[in-house]
Order: structure tokens, then sequence, then C-alpha cells
């Protein structure tokens, strides 16, 4: 019963959080691309939990090919 109070207590702070800040990610995301050319977000393989390989997305912060 513990889990899913915590369960459900995560996925109400994480909905409320995205609402709240969904203005704040669209003014970012503008403002990347005014600022620079190529895509806004910044996409990465990682390594999780029980080595299980995942994507992530991040706003752009370098230019375009700068890991390279």
């Amino acid at each position: 019963m513990e889990v899913i109070g915590k369960r459900l207590f995560d996925l109400t702070v994480s909905s409320v959080a995205i609402v709240l800040l969904s203005p704040v990610f669209l003014l970012i995301a503008i403002l990347i691309k005014l600022d620079s050319k190529g895509p806004v977000f910044f996409l990465q393989s990682r390594v999780g939990k029980d080595e299980k390989v995942f994507q992530i997305y991040k706003f752009r912060t370098m230019v375009v090919d700068a890991e390279k």
C-alpha cells in the first residue's frame, strides 16, 4: 500500500510541475531557436538501472555537434 501511495504522490507532483513549468519550457525553446540554428532539444543515450539504455532529452545549450 505504501508503494502505491508513493507512486500516486510522484505522478501527481510531476504532473502539476509539468503544467506549471510548461510556459517556462516554451520560453526557453523559443529563445534557443532565436539564438541559434539547429534543434531545440539534445538527445543522448544513457545507461540506467539494470544496464537498461534509455534516451534523455535536454534543452540544447551548446552549438550543434559540439560533443564530437
